[in-house]
């Protein structure tokens, strides 16, 4: 991954991604920096607003082996505090 970005190679350069679909977007607004993260700019155009596990199994993600289990820790950690979450909402409802 290069960094700092470079606008003649997009693809590699390092880019800002957004763990949640929904806003905020911009730490002004909200946004938690646990919501975040770098990637490059070939799996965030990949990604667009698609939800993270629903990209694991899209093509590209499968055939560069992405998934739940090879992604960086701070991606790791918000899909556990999404299954969290989604354990709490169920004991509720």
């Amino acid at each position: 991954m290069i960094f700092p970005y470079d606008i003649n190679n997009r693809k590699d350069s390092a880019t800002i991604e957004h763990l949640s679909p929904v806003p905020p977007f911009y730490l002004k607004d909200g946004m938690q920096m646990n919501n975040i993260t770098i990637c490059c700019g070939s799996c965030n155009s990949s990604r667009g607003v698609k939800k993270l596990r629903d990209w694991f199994e899209t093509t590209y993600c499968v055939e560069r082996n992405i998934n739940e289990d090879t992604v960086s820790s701070p991606v790791k950690e918000y899909l556990n505090r999404k299954k969290i979450r989604i354990s709490i909402l169920n004991v509720f409802h």
